[in-house]
């Protein structure tokens, strides 16, 4: 079972490297864009203990890794707690639509989601998720995005009915950075707030490292990792 994730993962990313390359032989090396660079993100949350007024991470609480071009979002694989694949998720995109398929570590199909993006861009604008055996509608989320860093403000979930279930409003910094997360009910009614002290940054000021408290009180520890591939 391993081995045929394994397999199929690098089936992925062997297509990947094929497709970008192609994309590469039109363009040479001054003439490329974001477009033909594939930049992979590793996302980990931490779980800390404060003790005498010091914070200190201790175990893995949660761990992503994302593939973009630009801001189209690729592929992205979700990690166990130990470290180990969980789930990966393929995306592709046919003009403002796509399909996005998210698949157990063996896998198996899991769910479907129809994306719909916003006119000539790369930003979705609605997601619509169907259990991946079944094809029964499992909800729909909708987006909006901060126009000066084309960061997401705010997340909709519905459910299949089309009922609200829970809003998120974010917020940033000058330089398009998140430093609040609202999550509200239905009836607007504050179910949590997570805010942020950025404590590292890259060379393109983006954060790299930093607490997050919610409600008021520190809970976790978040690190990124940028890294690019040219092709």
């Amino acid at each position: 079972m391993k081995l045929k994730c394994i397999s199929f993962g690098a089936i992925i990313l062997v297509f990947l490297a094929i497709f970008l390359s192609c994309k590469s032989d039109k363009a040479t090396p001054s003439s490329q864009t974001s477009q033909d660079i594939l930049e992979a993100t590793q996302f980990e949350i931490f779980n800390v203990v404060s003790k005498e007024g010091k914070r200190t991470k201790t175990t893995l609480k949660y761990k992503d890794v994302k593939y973009q071009r630009g801001n189209l979002l690729v592929r992205q694989d979700f990690y166990q707690v130990n470290n180990t694949l969980k789930a990966f998720e393929v995306i592709t995109k046919e003009g403002d639509k796509g399909i996005s398929n998210y698949y157990s570590k063996d896998s198996t199909l899991l769910a479907i989601y129809h994306l719909f993006y916003y006119p000539d861009s790369d930003l979705i604008k609605r997601r619509e998720g169907y259990d991946g055996q079944t094809k029964e509608l499992l909800r729909v989320e909708t987006y909006e995005y901060d126009k000066k860093h084309q960061e997401m403000n705010k997340k909709i979930i519905l459910d299949a009915s089309g009922a609200l279930v829970r809003k998120f409003e974010m917020t940033f910094d000058s330089q398009g950075n998140e430093k609040n997360v609202l999550v509200l009910n239905p009836d607007d009614s504050v179910v949590a707030k997570e805010s942020f002290e950025i404590i590292a940054k890259d060379k393109e000021g983006r954060w790299t490292e930093r607490w997050g408290s919610l409600n008021g009180q520190i809970e976790n520890f978040q690190r990124r990792i940028f890294s690019k591939t040219n092709n």
